[in-house]
């Protein structure tokens, strides 16, 4: 975690410090910064002290407000620290919930994202938060709300995400995000600082692929030689899984980054999946897939189907199994500001679909600018004195 910050930080702080694990790291790599520990717990605070020299140590429960302003140490950190390295609790049994403050707006969140919000008000312009985060956190509603008011403030990268062996003695599965606090005034929250997306007109264009091979025609082997095969089935908690069925290699479809998504199926959030792997896979007719610049751009656009899944599940529907329309899909992506490309391969009439697609999508937008452009304040009749009166009383 140390290890992702350039440069050389001037104050680097913990706010969930322990005996100074991440303290000790950035001292190791760091050795003119100034330190600063806070927790809970006044026995990991002496094991701090003890083990590094010259940190400023102070005890409070940083969630709570009356604590924070009566620890001396944090009283004179606020906006005033380069860098933060954070572990902070993850326990949230029972569904619980924290409230906490970006831009002076509460909010209700997790506990881990609790203590990242509240600790991000004591970056400096340009200062970073890094920070071990339950892997849920990126995908949970509980939590989307923070992820798209924080975007407004910061640039927000997903950096790593972990296995649940990482960890001795317990297994969460994490994820390691990067938050660089912008300089000067919020901008507008439309996601694209979510990675490491660049902002050329080309940076947002999905590769839209349609599986064709029907599973029942599909010779399975279990020569692992030979490439994975995808169904529906591989999907899960947001991954692919490329261990379980295999195929000739001249069935080969695609190769990641890659976001994949059921085309047939009761929607669900977690099977939203990257595929991050290189190499190439073979995919069922049950399958969508968006082809992507880079696996940070994948993250990115799974993150806006996580936030955005009330929406985005709407577009499933039919009268038997739910299923999702190479139309309704295109039409969303461009909706959210991506451009939807073709793979070379792919049958006339799934191109002749989406073409059509952007068509209408582009015909809808120009007709809705044009009302607007033409729109004239002076051409509203003003209403009558009875109706005014009738509409007051309702």
């Amino acid at each position: 975690m140390a290890g992702l910050h350039l440069g050389c930080p001037g104050i680097v702080a913990d706010f969930t410090s322990g005996d100074g694990a991440l303290l000790s790291a950035a001292r190791a790599k760091w050795p003119s910064s100034n330190l600063i520990g806070t927790d809970i717990n006044s026995s990991s605070l002496r094991l701090l002290r003890a083990n590094l020299k010259g940190v400023q140590v102070g005890r409070c429960d940083f969630l709570n407000l009356r604590s924070r302003a009566s620890c001396g140490v944090l009283k004179k950190a606020i906006g005033k620290v380069s860098l933060i390295l954070l572990n902070p609790p993850f326990s949230c049994r029972g569904g619980t919930r924290r409230s906490a403050l970006i831009a002076d707006e509460a909010i209700e969140v997790s506990v881990a994202m609790a203590f990242m919000l509240t600790a991000f008000e004591y970056l400096e312009s340009g200062g970073q938060l890094i920070a071990v985060m339950p892997a849920g956190c990126l995908k949970s509603e509980k939590d989307s709300t923070a992820w798209e008011a924080l975007d407004k403030f910061a640039r927000v990268e997903t950096v790593k995400t972990n296995g649940n062996s990482i960890f001795v003695d317990c297994r969460p599965a994490t994820c390691i995000v990067r938050i660089t606090k912008r300089n000067g005034e919020p901008v507008a929250n439309d996601l694209k600082t979510i990675g490491l997306i660049a902002s050329s007109p080309n940076s947002k264009t999905v590769e839209l692929i349609r599986g064709h091979r029907p599973m029942f025609s599909i010779s399975v082997r279990k020569n692992r030689n030979k490439i994975p095969l995808v169904h529906s089935t591989e999907l899960s908690n947001g991954k692919v899984n490329i261990e379980r069925r295999f195929v000739s290699a001249r069935m080969r479809d695609l190769s990641g980054p890659a976001v994949l998504i059921p085309r047939v199926g009761l929607p669900r959030r977690d099977k939203v999946a990257i595929l991050a792997e290189t190499a190439a896979i073979s995919i069922s007719d049950c399958i969508f897939a968006l082809g992507c610049k880079s696996s940070e751009m994948a993250t990115l656009l799974q993150m806006q189907i996580s936030q955005k899944w009330h929406q985005f599940s709407n577009l499933y529907g039919g009268t038997g199994a739910p299923y999702l329309t190479t139309k309704k899909l295109t039409i969303w992506l461009m909706e959210q500001g991506y451009s939807v490309a073709v793979e070379s391969s792919g049958s006339r009439q799934l191109r002749r679909v989406v073409e059509q697609a952007i068509a209408e999508f582009r015909s809808v937008q120009k007709s809705h600018d044009d009302r607007i452009n033409s729109w004239r304040p002076e051409e509203i009749e003003p209403l009558s004195t009875e109706t005014e009166n009738r509409n007051r009383i309702q």
